[in-house]
């Protein structure tokens, strides 16, 4: 009851749990000695323990359903039914015993071996995936503190890939930025341009979150993808603004009006160059059903950034090229730099040309052009030889992608093995767990823990969810694989370790159970073979060879 409270859970399925049945075991010599029989004694404990509607009652508009509690509340109840002709004055007492046990079990759960409780936990449609197995997180280490006698383990969550792909996604997002800097900060040769150019990612990636919340888009796989993909774009109209001035300034015309006509001259490009990304990503906005769900975020992300990298271009980025004090010294122009200091026209050259004579970055900047202006050179006095070699290039790479895999989607690693365990059908449930058990013994000789199984028939929460409904020879567990593990290795030496049942009885799926999983890496799962013969024992043949 505690985690159906929590914001968001729909439902929880109870998987595993004994329950308790009233075992009425008659005797023989009784029953025959009383010309009564087992079915005597079973009609009679059913007729008396009905269950059922009595009727309505009407009060205005309102319809009631009335049910009568008719049912045994007690064992003890059950041994004053009668049985057998009506007077004669027999009970099930005087015919039978009563004792309150266990039932067989239907349904088996075991964690890395040991018998166990499973409860599968269900998220409301529209819930937010984090933030539902956060308070479930929460809501667990409470109740592990009341009951210290029992012991909580949250084996698989959803939640787990979702905060896994976004953190790698963010670790992406700063190396890309990190490394523009650095080639920007080579081939510029100036900090001060080269930092002013950096703030123009944080920013248009601030701008283009905020747009992003308006528009009730989440921060996600696909949205941050988005940003990770823009983010080779968002200095591109910086760095042109940036160049365009530096040109105009070298060239002898003043700081802010070199500023002001370089933004002037390069605007119209600009929003050319930006157009023809946008053309591309927004159309996809306006696209339905599973392609809206794989890409409208991330088109959405990058229309966004790359709107505000233009925007913020042409705004604020001459502002921080062109934004210094001046006045006049002496004759001179003295400007208050971004540190605070004063200098003179002829100090800004002359410091200017020092940098540019010396540093690491300068002889970089330096071998860098050096190799691109002889390579040029090369390609302008040999064009047949680069034609060919532009001819087999493409023709190479024609060949490399035809000879790629295809797939619908990627495969998704969730760092979770499912195995499915189906057996010759009647088999009993005993003998599935035993092999079950062998099957752990295996996942955890090449490293696994927290290795979950149920064996036997689903839950109906389970069943409505899509799940197997199972039977007394089947299982389904839920198998972690080792950190530095390959996955596709780990899932070879599971079934290598139960070479017989490989055969056919185990099924191994690496495409996990979060909703991305279910969305993403299903393809190719199930092959569906159809054998036609002439008569039904001749397909049946056919079949078992296949």
């Amino acid at each position: 009851r505690r985690l159906e409270q929590i914001g968001g859970v729909a439902s929880v399925a109870v998987v595993g749990a004994p329950e308790d049945e009233i075992r009425v075991e008659a005797d023989p010599a009784r029953l025959r000695a009383l010309g009564l029989t087992p079915n005597d004694l079973s009609t009679a404990i059913r007729s008396a323990n009905p269950t059922g509607a009595s009727g309505t009652i009407r009060r205005g508009q309102f319809r009631f359903a009335v049910r009568t509690l008719t049912e045994f509340r007690t064992p003890d109840e059950i041994l004053e039914v009668p049985i057998g002709p009506v007077g004669g004055g027999i009970r099930v007492k005087d015919v039978a015993k009563i004792s309150v046990t266990t039932a067989d079990p239907k349904t088996l759960t075991r964690l890395d071996g040991k018998r166990a409780v499973g409860l599968v936990v269900y998220k409301d449609a529209g819930a937010n995936t984090v933030a539902v197995t956060r308070d479930l997180r929460a809501t667990i280490d409470a109740l592990g503190k009341e009951f210290p006698a029992v012991t909580l383990t949250m084996v698989a969550a959803q939640a787990d890939f979702v905060v896994d792909a976004l953190s790698n996604l963010g670790q992406e997002i700063i190396v890309g930025g990190v490394m523009s800097l650095l080639l920007i900060l080579i081939f510029l040769r100036n900090w001060r341009m080269s930092l002013a150019i950096g703030i123009m990612l944080p920013l248009s990636i601030l701008v283009a979150l905020v747009l992003l919340q308006q528009m009730d888009v989440t921060v996600n796989v696909l949205s941050l993808g988005g940003l990770a993909l823009g983010v080779g774009l968002l200095v591109d109209n910086a760095i042109v603004v940036a160049e365009a001035s530096a040109r105009r300034h070298e060239e002898g015309v003043p700081l802010v009006r070199a500023t002001i006509e370089a933004t002037e001259e390069v605007t119209g490009p600009l929003v050319a160059g930006t157009l023809t990304t946008l053309l591309v990503f927004g159309p996809i906005i306006f696209v339905r059903g599973l392609a809206a769900a794989l890409f409208r975020d991330l088109s959405l992300s990058v229309v966004t950034t790359v709107g505000a990298s233009l925007i913020l271009a042409l705004t604020l980025m001459p502002v921080l090229i062109a934004g210094r004090r001046k006045r006049q010294v002496g004759g001179e122009t003295e400007s208050e730099t971004a540190d605070g200091r004063r200098q003179t026209a002829g100090e800004t050259e002359k410091e200017t040309a020092n940098g540019a004579r010396g540093g690491v970055l300068t002889a970089w900047g330096d071998a860098f052009t050096h190799l691109y202006e002889r390579g040029m050179r090369w390609s302008l006095a040999n064009p047949p030889l680069v034609f060919g070699i532009t001819i087999l290039g493409t023709a190479f790479t024609v060949w490399v992608t035809m000879q790629l895999p295809r797939e619908i989607l990627p495969a998704v690693n969730e760092r979770v093995a499912v195995a499915q365990l189906h057996l010759a059908e009647g088999t009993a449930i005993e003998e599935t767990a035993r092999q079950v058990g062998r099957l752990e013994e295996a996942a955890r000789a090449v490293g696994s823990r927290g290795i979950y199984s149920r064996v036997g028939t689903a839950t109906d929460e389970e069943v409505l969810a899509g799940a197997d409904p199972g039977s007394s020879a089947t299982a389904q567990l839920l198998v972690p694989v080792p950190e530095g593990t390959n996955a596709t290795t780990f899932a070879d030496r599971l079934r290598a370790g139960v070479p017989d049942l490989s055969k056919g009885a185990l099924a191994i799926d690496l495409a996990g159970q979060s909703e991305f999983g279910s969305l993403i890496g299903r393809e190719g799962r199930t092959v569906r073979v159809e054998v036609s013969a002439r008569t039904l024992d001749e397909a049946s043949r056919w079949a078992d060879s296949v």
